[in-house]
């Protein structure tokens, strides 16, 4: 059986939350609906609080060579680096870990919250 972590994801800007990214909005124009978060809001450098754990986990996510809408990456926990590969779809995170490049050995489900400058979330 595989683990399943669960991680919310802030798109787009970095609020207090469980996520923090290197993408802040400029304006509440360019903060899309959960639903509407896209590839290119997930890209970059995140520092994810994970319950249970007292230590934060990095991820770093780029797009994905092969898949046009998926991301790719590294995560860091532990001293161990280990492989990421997912995306979103209406609002739903799913990202695979894979410590041997070739299994997979933990599925990553999140839901996206958005957080922009405008909604005073800071």
């Amino acid at each position: 059986m595989k683990p399943s972590i669960t991680l919310l994801l802030i798109a787009a800007s970095a609020c207090a939350s469980s996520a923090r990214g290197q993408n802040d909005a400029k304006s509440s124009a360019e903060c899309p609906a959960a639903a509407d978060t896209s590839q290119a809001q997930l890209l970059g450098h995140w520092r994810a609080e994970l319950q249970g754990r007292s230590a934060p986990v990095l991820l770093q996510l780029t797009p994905h060579p092969e898949l046009r809408e998926s991301v790719h990456g590294t995560l860091q926990r532990d001293g161990t680096t280990v492989l990421l590969a997912g995306d979103v779809d209406e609002g739903q995170l799913t990202l695979e870990e894979s410590t041997d490049g070739k299994h997979i050995s933990a599925n990553w489900l999140g839901t996206v919250l958005v957080c922009c400058p405008a909604n005073n979330c800071t």
